[in-house]
């Protein structure tokens, strides 16, 4: 039962996580509003983006994660330590929900704070970003284990399918080197 709670546990962390790198946008965005009012502002948004994606595509064709993310994670060891309960999905979720403290496989989080920063989307958008990642995490500790497997058998399960989809991690930078262009065209109302 503690595992169900741990999962319930590490989306909570990540939201809160995200209701602070959210906070902190909005503290910090006034320091970028002469550089947002600017008729500049796009131009080097789409600057930024074409460097971001150069990073990206690099980083796909090496197989390798993020170079502009930290090395670190939470302590996976933390999972099975059984006294701290469900304040490991707390301490996981945060780490993961903060975005930038933690490895990452594509740099949309960086996207996602300059265009914050340069005005041409809302702070709030950490939220869509935070729910996308939440929901595709959620399938994939979701998806049905063994029949008859206990909760930590299920647990493990998910936690294979994680490690699984990190190291085919390329399909989802190639998927996020088509999506991205089109992201930014929409933000920049080009399409």
């Amino acid at each position: 039962m503690r595992r169900v709670v741990s999962v319930g546990a590490l989306f909570g962390g990540i939201y809160l996580g995200a209701i602070v790198l959210f906070g902190a946008l909005l503290l910090v965005e006034p320091i970028f509003g002469p550089l947002s009012s600017s008729a500049y502002a796009a131009d080097l948004a789409v600057g930024i983006a074409g460097a971001l994606f150069v990073v990206d595509a690099r980083a796909a064709l090496q197989s390798r994660l993020c170079p502009l993310s930290p090395r670190r994670q939470a302590v996976r060891g933390l999972i099975y330590d059984d006294r701290l309960g469900s304040l490991v999905g707390w301490i996981w979720g945060f780490d993961v929900g903060l975005g930038v403290t933690t490895f990452r496989v594509t740099t949309g989080i960086w996207l996602l704070i300059t265009l914050v920063l340069l005005g041409l989307v809302p702070a709030w958008a950490v939220f869509v970003f935070t729910t996308a990642f939440a929901l595709s995490l959620l399938v994939v500790t979701l998806l049905p284990g063994a029949r008859g497997a206990s909760a930590d058998e299920r647990v493990e399960g998910s936690l294979r399918r994680i490690v699984w989809l990190s190291e085919h991690r390329r399909w989802v930078q190639v998927a996020y080197l088509c999506v991205a262009p089109l992201a930014i065209a929409s933000v920049l109302d080009v399409i």
